[in-house]
């Protein structure tokens, strides 16, 4: 009798906590980054993006890469979980100077979609980890 009581007063107490305890929703990613670009093609769909952008750039070197393409994980603004491959870049390091310095990185995502690589806008992501 004594065991099933105590059998009967964890049941109850499991039950009592499972009521009590709120579930966090499950995120769910929308967008994937797709498969690790290639360096050839990931620098090509960079300088693509960044000659329809920008009028400014040094033709002999417009960008160069710090590093990247790693994988990140974003917050959009629209409470959605999307991944990208970002790469950080510095523009038009041909005009940078020798010598240490400390060089603050562009954030560029890519995602790739068989064999194109396109450029993400990174205006609709409110975070991501991890960062240049």
């Amino acid at each position: 009798m004594k065991i099933a009581a105590q059998v009967v007063v964890i049941a109850l107490a499991a039950m009592l906590a499972s009521f009590g305890a709120q579930s966090a929703p499950a995120e769910k990613l929308l967008i994937g980054a797709g498969p690790l670009p290639s360096d050839a093609r990931a620098k090509a769909a960079i300088l693509k993006n960044l000659q329809s952008r920008s009028d400014d750039l040094d033709r002999k070197k417009p960008f160069r890469v710090l590093s990247g393409p790693t994988l990140a994980t974003g917050n959009t603004f629209g409470g959605s979980i999307e991944q990208a491959w970002l790469m950080c870049i510095v523009l038009n390091a041909e005009k940078i100077s020798p010598g240490p310095r400390q060089l603050e990185g562009r954030p560029v995502y890519l995602r790739s979609r068989g064999r194109d690589v396109v450029v993400v806008p990174a205006d609709n992501w409110q975070d991501s980890s991890p960062k240049c």
